[in-house]
């Protein structure tokens, strides 16, 4: 019995050490509820960035991770304050996602690599060329997606420019005439580029002038009061393009005002701007970029699960649609239902879930693919 009892105890002394080993392996992070800390600038109730918070937050929770969520409330100190405080508090996040708002990016992006956690940048990027881009100079800057906002200008003012044409709105040489309500040039590279794309369009097209572009700073009251100067200057204008939704309803705000029929668009697919693009208010809005917090949570998870996504680039763009009356109602029936994000399967994005993906599609076409098999 001895010997029995002898050989028992050894098999159990086996199979403990057996579960404590596997309980101290790498495999386990598998099971880890990673935290992800989001920083955006302005309000909890701002309309382009409560959709990139809901749309990241719907990513995080298919793929079984924790959002944090900081809003900056307009300022850049805020913001800095906030990834300070998250980087070296008690319990930090495994991961930052940041913007570089207001140019603060590169400070950011120090606080993170000082306290060595991985930060992924979305939305606004930097422009310091010693910092070379993610990976070079500063390790733990991992990854970013950036939104091409130089081809939103563009798209955007063509479309404006054929409305206008369309509903007979050139002079009489044939010319559409146009204003140009910007952003704030001297924080955002998006307003820069965006008003790039615009140039383009009028230089390949031909029957098209710009008259003039003034910033609105990215918010609808200041763009009402600026097309009210505007108007009074240029009567003969009724396509105003604008760097943002923003900035569109604020324009369609100040004409409704003065019983004017005024083409205008912008950037975000903002749920306003949508409304008034299906009731023929608005003619277009660009958008989808607000899907890079979702996408940078997909990222992220194949990172933390040892699928590192530099295999394919570390440096994303997200190209933006186009809606207009004939498409968003189709947007909306798709996302803006029952169910919103919720519809969509993440985790059908994630290379570590489905080894068999060569490259991630990501994208509005590859979302509304994918949600058509699973309308609930």
């Amino acid at each position: 019995m001895k010997a029995k009892e002898s050989r028992f105890l050894y098999l159990s002394a086996i199979l403990v050490l057996i579960l404590l080993t596997a309980a101290a392996c790498p495999v386990s992070a598998h099971h880890k509820e990673h935290r992800i800390a989001l920083f955006t600038p302005w309000e909890k109730g701002d309309l382009f960035w409560g959709q990139v918070a809901d749309f990241m937050k719907a990513a995080t929770d298919d793929l079984g991770m924790k959002l944090e969520v900081y809003y900056a409330h307009g300022t850049r100190r805020k913001m800095e304050e906030q990834v300070q405080e998250a980087s070296t508090g008690e319990s930090p996040p495994d991961a930052l996602v940041i913007l570089s708002f207001r140019k603060s990016g590169p400070e950011l992006l120090q606080i993170a690599e000082e306290s060595k956690i991985p930060v992924f940048l979305i939305n606004a990027g930097v422009d310091i060329e010693k910092l070379k881009g993610p990976r070079v100079v500063l390790k733990h800057w991992i990854g970013e997606m950036l939104p091409d906002d130089e081809s939103a200008g563009f798209d955007l003012a063509n479309a404006l420019i054929d409305a206008a044409l369309k509903a007979g709105k050139a002079g009489k040489d044939g010319m559409v005439d146009i204003v140009a309500l910007g952003g704030t040039y001297r924080f955002a590279g998006p307003a820069v580029h965006r008003e790039n794309g615009l140039l383009r369009a009028l230089k390949l097209r031909g029957d098209a002038r710009l008259k003039r572009i003034v910033p609105a700073h990215w918010k609808r009251s200041i763009a009402r009061e600026k097309f009210l100067e505007l108007h009074k200057i240029y009567p003969e204008v009724s396509v105003y393009w604008a760097a943002n939704d923003q900035i569109a309803l604020g324009v369609k705000d100040a004409s409704a005002e003065l019983g004017l029929d005024i083409i205008s668009g912008g950037v975000d697919w903002t749920s306003k701007a949508l409304e008034l693009i299906e009731a023929g208010r608005l003619t277009a809005s660009l958008g989808g970029h607000f899907m890079e917090g979702g996408w940078a949570a997909v990222l992220l998870y194949d990172w933390f699960h040892g699928r590192d996504f530099a295999e394919e680039t570390v440096t994303f763009k997200s190209r933006m649609g186009l809606l207009t009356k004939d498409t968003v109602g189709h947007y909306k029936r798709s996302f803006q239902g029952k169910g919103g994000w919720d519809k969509i399967d993440f985790r059908k994005f994630s290379k570590v879930l489905n080894p068999e993906l060569e490259s991630y599609a990501f994208g509005f076409e590859a979302v509304l693919e994918q949600i058509k098999g699973n309308p609930h």
